[in-house]
């Protein structure tokens, strides 16, 4: 997952990077096994492990194919994409997100049939400015709390 989804992400590993953490809940549901109880809570913690790398992964592919596009913290592949420096890899190649998703919030839902998605607008980041300080001495002396 690291190789696919850091830095540097590009769409087919990342279906490779997924096509492998489910074949690996499939083999720890299946093929998994502990010669004591006390050891049990670590095949479940290799199960959570593998079962988020699906998701977060298939957030990701949602992602790209909503549209999505490199943000500041990654680059996404694009092959119509441009290159920073002439001399990088064809890797390197992508593309600026344009705000298409900048207003989304996208929502997934683990499901080992596939992962549903669900993307929705942003709430509007409220206009009050009020410090954590004042509204806890409003709460705690009763002032606009009901």
């Amino acid at each position: 997952m690291s190789r696919c989804a850091a830095v540097i992400r590009n769409t087919c590993e990342i279906q490779e990077a997924i096509q492998q953490a489910k074949e690996q809940i499939h083999r720890i549901e299946t093929q998994a096994s502990v010669k004591e109880p006390k050891y049990l809570h670590m095949v479940y913690r290799l199960r959570d492990l593998a079962v988020s790398q699906v998701t977060y992964l298939s957030a990701i592919a949602d992602y790209i194919a909503h549209g999505g596009k490199s943000r500041g913290s990654y680059l996404i592949y694009d092959s119509e994409g441009v290159k920073p420096l002439d001399e990088l890899e064809e890797e390197f190649r992508y593309s600026l997100e344009n705000g298409a998703l900048s207003d989304q919030i996208q929502e997934v839902e683990y499901d080992p049939a596939g992962c549903h998605f669900m993307w929705r607008n942003r709430r509007p980041i409220p206009e009050e400015n009020e410090w954590f300080e004042t509204v806890w001495s409003d709460w705690r002396n009763g002032v606009g709390f009901h």
